[in-house]
């Protein structure tokens, strides 16, 4: 089961972003302290003196060639190979490949220009919303079968409590659809499969004026249910209780990314944290050192182990940028990293990381490369291109097609 951040991934692979090739090219004589290159929206800044702790920092050396060296050093230790990020640097004109926006504070002593890739849409919000519309795209029109394949489809059971005289349940928030409805009606202490009918239909047998059907609440005869207004509605009250009434359907894909991958990086026994131990999130690689060190980012274990979180989470907020989506809370000892795809440890013992909640795609996994053939659909109609929009969009529909038909053979 993927996270829509995985997905989102394979979307920009298909369309080729995050390959950009970006120059920045060193003036060094209006190189400042503290001046920033962001890179794949991670900080990294300038230092003239001394080296600062909780930052991710390069320093201006003697010329542009050396303090372009720096630039290099520090990206090529703090990214690593997942990210996909990497660097070269000659004579002052560092080359950064694989990241998707350069940008800085400073476009006088860091001239930036790009090859091979444009900062334009589809922004990540915008990628993310299409997975998003994508889910309830692919829930709409596919048949209930192919969502409830597997151990991670859509299939939900859903139960109701009623007080013994209501005939109108409220349905959950996440309802989507039902396949089979079953409630307790009578006095047998048995859970009997309701027929359905429309909302019409069993307003006019509760008024037994149907022709055909009649509300029979005697054990063993047939009971009616309708849907509709976010209710279900019985042709007689379900007992009272819970779980006397019960909705085997589909239920509807998440639809926000709030709180998505929640992770808990807990410190202890500070004193004895690995030399050089490393935390990674997302790819990028802090480093626990005794003292401030240039070429790194750093954070320093304190004197106690929630002083050292804290330092922590100082150097996260200094070179993560907002844009990253990723975010940080400590208290105590223990730090809680919201929005990161992955978040690893070197010293498992004394920088503990464990995963709280993840956010998942719900779709099934054999629905996934549908998902991310609809997202990229309507990234080139946003691109206004229009031709691979309306092939792709034959392609997405002709699949579903075949997806249901294969299940609709199946028993």
């Amino acid at each position: 089961m993927a996270t829509l951040v995985t997905l989102g991934d394979r979307v920009r692979r298909r369309l080729g972003l995050g390959l950009g090739s970006h120059t920045v090219t060193i003036t060094y004589a209006s190189v400042a302290d503290g001046d920033t290159v962001t890179v794949h929206g991670i900080i990294l800044t300038c230092i003239t003196g001394s080296a600062a702790v909780e930052l991710a920092q390069f320093k201006k050396e003697t010329d542009a060639t050396a303090t372009g060296d720096n630039l290099e050093d520090l990206i090529d230790a703090i990214f690593d190979s997942t990210t996909g990020v990497s660097s070269s640097s000659s004579a002052g004109v560092v080359t950064i490949t694989g990241s998707r926006s350069v940008t800085t504070d400073n476009a006088t002593g860091f001239a930036i220009s790009s090859s091979t890739y444009q900062d334009e849409p589809p922004y990540t919000s915008d990628i993310d919303q299409f997975l998003l519309d994508g889910q309830l795209d692919i829930a709409d029109k596919c048949v209930d079968k192919a969502l409830m394949a597997g151990d991670t489809g859509l299939a939900e059971k859903f139960n109701l409590t009623g007080d013994g005289s209501a005939t109108e349940l409220t349905l959950p928030t996440n309802f989507l659809r039902a396949t089979e409805v079953r409630a307790e009606i009578g006095s047998d202490s048995a859970l009997y499969r309701l027929k359905r009918m429309s909302l019409a239909e069993l307003f006019t047998i509760r008024e037994g004026k149907h022709s055909d059907y009649k509300v029979d609440s005697a054990d063993g005869a047939t009971k009616y249910y309708a849907i509709a207004d976010d209710q279900v509605y019985f042709s007689a009250a379900p007992v009272s209780g819970a779980a006397m009434a019960i909705i085997y359907g589909i239920k509807t894909p998440q639809t926000n990314k709030a709180g998505t991958n929640v992770w808990t990086l807990t410190v202890s026994d500070y004193s004895n944290i690995a030399a050089a131990a490393t935390v990674t999130i997302d790819g990028i690689v802090l480093t626990h050192k005794a003292s401030a060190t240039t070429e790194f980012a750093d954070f320093k274990a304190e004197t106690s182990n929630n002083e050292t979180a804290a330092n922590i989470e100082d150097l996260f907020d200094n070179v993560f940028d907002t844009a990253s989506g990723v975010s940080i809370s400590v208290s105590a000892a223990i730090a809680t990293i919201t929005g990161a795809e992955t978040v690893t440890s070197s010293d498992s013992t004394r920088l503990t990381v464990a995963e709280s909640t993840a956010a998942s795609c719900d779709l099934p996994d054999h629905l996934e490369p549908l998902l991310v053939d609809y997202a990229v659909m309507r990234v080139y109609e946003q691109m206004q291109r229009y031709d691979m929009a309306v092939a792709l969009m034959q392609f997405y529909t002709q699949s579903i097609m075949v997806i249901n038909q294969q299940y609709g053979r199946r028993r």
